[in-house]
């Protein structure tokens, strides 16, 4: 006997589409249509979604972005300015001690051959006229006192005299002195005063002159009632002794007396 089943399978299929389209609830087939049209909305973009910044707001934003810099640039010179006066400040506390130290040691100030010569407190070897310190007498020379590490040689003017009167930029130039230099760069003045060395050998390429570096500190009245120690301050320029008091700066020098 042959089952012809075909036909009754297919009419059967039909009525179960026919089913389950009368089960589904209306709001079931409405989501189904909503989550196909995000689908192609993600899938395809629109215009509107896929295009960049106009020419405009590209303007804008490189303006912001120049006024930011600007701001940035103004407002860490002004923080360097501060840094290099603090630094200095601390500096001159720190080479008043060496110096007071050096007096402890030796009895007086050290000799210098300008106001600009720290050669006696920067010496690695005991230097002339002095000599090394006795426990027995609690007296002589235990230096260096200061560290020339950084600093070197530099140029000056000999008109610059030793209780501050006169000009560091003027007279014959001085043969280069061990100085100490403080923190506010510049570059040197006309033929080649106030400029640095490393070294005194004029054949090494390290003895080249500095392109910027700091005025040296100067030693004023050692043998005096007022010695003191001067930095020529942010300027660089030295501004002379104060009429009224020694121990006060003029301009924007820096004065620290020793005593």
């Amino acid at each position: 006997m042959r089952w012809n089943i075909q036909p009754n399978f297919l009419k059967a299929k039909a009525l179960c589409r026919l089913c389950a389209a009368k089960m589904l609830p209306e709001r079931s087939i409405v989501a189904s249509q909503n989550h196909l049209y995000a689908m192609r909305l993600s899938v395809h973009p629109t215009y509107k979604q896929s295009q960049g910044f106009t020419l405009l707001e590209l303007l804008v934003v490189v303006a912001l972005l120049g006024l930011i810099s600007a701001a940035a640039v103004i407002g860490l010179d002004g923080v360097e300015k501060d840094a290099a006066l603090q630094i200095t400040k601390t500096e001159m506390i720190e080479i008043r001690k060496a110096l007071r130290q050096f007096k402890q040691d030796v009895g007086r100030f050290p000799d210098t051959t300008h106001p600009a010569d720290f050669s006696q407190v920067t010496s690695g070897s005991l230097p002339d006229g002095l000599v090394t310190f006795s426990v027995d007498t609690a007296r002589g020379w235990r230096g260096p006192y200061l560290t020339s590490e950084g600093n070197g040689s530099v140029t000056v003017g000999e008109d610059l005299q030793a209780d501050g009167t006169g000009s560091i930029l003027a007279g014959t130039s001085f043969p280069e002195l061990a100085g100490v230099a403080d923190e506010f760069a510049h570059l040197p003045e006309a033929n080649n005063l106030l400029a640095w060395r490393q070294c005194t050998d004029t054949a090494n390429k390290a003895c080249e002159y500095h392109s910027k570096f700091g005025r040296p500190y100067l030693l004023f009245d050692l043998e005096g009632e007022t010695p003191r120690l001067v930095s020529m301050g942010e300027d660089g320029r030295y501004d002379g002794v104060n009429a009224t008091d020694a121990c006060v700066p003029n301009n924007d020098d820096l004065v620290v007396c020793l005593k």
